[in-house]
């Protein structure tokens, strides 16, 4: 396979938009990427810390929720971990220091990004060159039709995208199909899970959260939709105490770093990514949102 293996069915035009949209918003300056990373190599002082400060995993809960995952992922996997498969890679970031994260185990298992949006294939392409990291390849492709062979994958992932699938349940049913007897999913849900009875988020999250770019959806919902996609919950994992903590620290940092994150992002750029932190860490605190992390294993056929 290769990025010209395209399969985005037409009626998720909207959607790859929608979220196309949103992101260039956020993070235009990763659309530069090559004058972005002189200017974050001249403001960390060498190409080594500049990979260190994770400018390209400007998620929720950047490199440290890659880690998460993947440790999650090694420790559930049982049987080999030769195939792994990322969905909804976006720049390519996250997928990138799970390639680290696991090398650093002494692992080098094959592993495979898609993404809906062009632009954003492209523009990990882009940014893996600049690194000289040549990175896993990324594949422009639907989630819910994954150009993949059944039971080909060891061990699926999403570490930040979860909450961008307008229809989990159809992502869900392919990484199901996919998936070997006995592999697992392993995901973080950032901003997407909201409990029955839990108050609703407030007006800075949903400024900072829209609702046709980050897909909300109750704990119960979940379960169906993984039970249903023949993958069984073995680990439904709270990260209240983690992320809440995590989101703020961020903040703060970018905060310490203003004039430089001003400088490189632009005013509206790091005001959004300001108050997409804060917003999200106050709703955690209120108990509107829960973020979570899931391993679900594939059931035998």
């Amino acid at each position: 396979m290769t990025g010209d293996d395209v399969r985005v069915q037409p009626d998720l035009a909207a959607d790859a938009e929608s979220q196309a949209s949103y992101h260039r918003e956020l993070f235009d300056a990763l659309y530069r990427w090559p004058q972005f990373w002189l200017e974050a190599v001249d403001m960390a002082g060498d190409d080594a810390c500049a990979r260190e400060l994770g400018l390209d995993q400007l998620g929720h809960f950047g490199p440290r929720g890659v880690a998460l995952v993947i440790d999650r992922l090694v420790r559930a996997t049982t049987g080999p971990l030769t195939r792994i498969l990322e969905i909804g890679s976006g720049f390519g970031g996250a997928l990138r220091q799970a390639a680290r994260e696991l090398h650093a185990r002494g692992l080098r298992p094959c592993l495979l990004g898609v993404e809906l949006v062009a632009d954003h294939c492209a523009n990990a392409a882009a940014i893996s060159r600049t690194l000289g990291d040549a990175g896993p390849p990324i594949v422009h492709a639907d989630a819910r039709q994954l150009p993949l062979r059944t039971g080909s994958i060891d061990a699926v992932f999403a570490a930040g995208s979860a909450s961008h699938f307008a229809n989990t349940a159809e992502v869900f049913a392919e990484c199901g199909r996919v998936l070997r007897d006995g592999g697992v999913l392993v995901m973080t849900e950032e901003v997407s899970v909201r409990a029955a009875g839990a108050p609703e988020p407030g007006d800075a999250f949903v400024k900072h959260h829209p609702p046709d770019v980050f897909h909300a959806a109750a704990p119960q919902q979940r379960r169906h939709e993984l039970i249903a996609a023949g993958l069984e919950i073995e680990i439904r994992e709270s990260l209240v105490r983690w992320a809440t903590p995590l989101l703020r620290q961020r903040v703060h940092a970018l905060r310490l770093l203003a004039h430089c994150s001003r400088r490189m992002f632009g005013d509206h750029a790091y005001e959004r990514m300001v108050g997409t932190l804060t917003s999200a860490a106050d709703e955690y605190e209120r108990g509107s949102i829960e973020p979570v992390l899931v391993v679900a294993r594939r059931v035998a056929r």
